[in-house]
């Protein structure tokens, strides 16, 4: 993961309204080549600034298709941004339709230790939409009532965001 990355991970705020002026991150402790200090303010302005052009881009869209404000079921926000602090307040705000965070939850151990994590939602909702198609010929292969019970748990937990 390169420096930006991390900095948008431990740090990220979708708005900057409530940080301190003063708070800053000192690099080296990130990355020992760098020697500079990073205004968290001043990180928050920039994720902001980005945030708000993509949201621009989907009201534009959603306009475009007459559904500006009307999503029965909202915006479901996943992936590593969805854990950005305030992203869901500034997509109600801009977007003016509700917002979640998409979770899995359901507790799965294996290759995945935290599938309900944001970064997970997508993928989960993938894999279901996949076994429940008929699409994925190796899910038939190893189904069984564990794999139907995991199936039963992702379907579940995706059902509360269909409109």
């Amino acid at each position: 993961i390169n420096l930006a990355e991390i900095i948008k991970i431990k740090y990220g705020y979708a708005s900057p309204d409530k940080i301190d002026e003063k708070e800053e991150i000192d690099l080296s402790k990130l990355d020992r080549s760098e020697s500079n200090k990073a205004n968290v303010k001043y990180i928050a302005e920039i994720i902001e600034a980005r945030l708000n052009e993509i949201l621009m881009l989907i009201r534009d869209d959603l306009r475009s298709i007459n559904r500006e404000g009307m999503l029965p079921a909202g915006v479901v926000l996943t992936g590593g941004g969805a854990k950005l602090s305030g992203i869901s307040e500034m997509v109600k705000d801009v977007l003016r339709l509700p917002a979640t965070i998409g979770k899995a939850e359901i507790e799965l151990s294996g290759v995945v230790d935290n599938i309900s994590d944001p970064v997970y939602a997508t993928s989960a909702g993938l894999a279901l939409w996949g076994i429940e198609s008929g699409n994925v010929s190796v899910g038939k292969r190893i189904a069984g009532p564990e794999i139907g019970g995991i199936v039963e748990k992702i379907r579940s937990t995706f059902r509360h965001f269909l409109p």
